[in-house]
């Protein structure tokens, strides 16, 4: 059997296996690997109106698992998958305690790393370093902002761990007992 028939086979495989799928997004995953597959298929043996077909239907999917992920439907091994380039996460889904651990998270992180700095040792987390703690910070913020909830923003100017190190409870919990002894907690 040549490559160009088990490609045929492997797209009619998962096109019969998304009639088994329960959910919307599980569906367009296994959709998505079928257009590939036909893509292929058709491709080699120059099946134009299969071609075509199956180049269609790829936007269609990815449109529709893109809203899936948005609406917070994908199972959570998806949502990583999905997510890159989009959103994180969907901060709506979340309740406000939910939020306001995160973002006591962020900021625990930050008065972790900056003490640490303050110290001349290497940061543990590199939330200043990270593009994508500052993002995660704005977005738990902006829905904070959204539903009114009273907190104390982040302030990414300063050095939130020289600032607020009087409390070393929280640096505790981030470092661990190991680390502590080198802070004085």
């Amino acid at each position: 059997m040549r490559w160009v028939e088990v490609s045929g086979y492997v797209a009619s495989s998962l096109v019969f296996l998304t009639f088994y799928m329960r959910g919307m997004a599980s569906l367009r995953l296994i959709a998505l690997c079928s257009n590939a597959a036909f893509l292929i298929y058709a491709g080699s043996l120059h099946l134009f109106p299969i071609l075509m077909l199956h180049g269609a239907l790829i936007p269609v999917n990815v449109c529709r698992l893109r809203a899936a992920w948005q609406s917070g439907t994908l199972p959570g091994f998806l949502s990583a998958t999905v997510a890159s380039g989009i959103n994180s996460m969907n901060y709506r889904a979340f309740t406000n305690d939910s939020l306001t651990m995160m973002h006591v998270g962020v900021r625990g992180a930050l008065v972790v790393d900056d003490t640490l700095v303050g110290r001349g040792e290497e940061t543990r987390f590199r939330v200043r370093e990270t593009a994508d703690w500052k993002r995660h910070a704005a977005d738990l913020e902006k829905e904070m902002i959204r539903r009114e909830m009273v907190f104390e923003a982040i302030d990414w100017s300063g050095r939130e761990g020289i600032k607020k190190s009087t409390g070393h409870s929280r640096t505790q919990f981030l470092l661990g007992k190991s680390r502590c002894a080198n802070l004085g907690a």
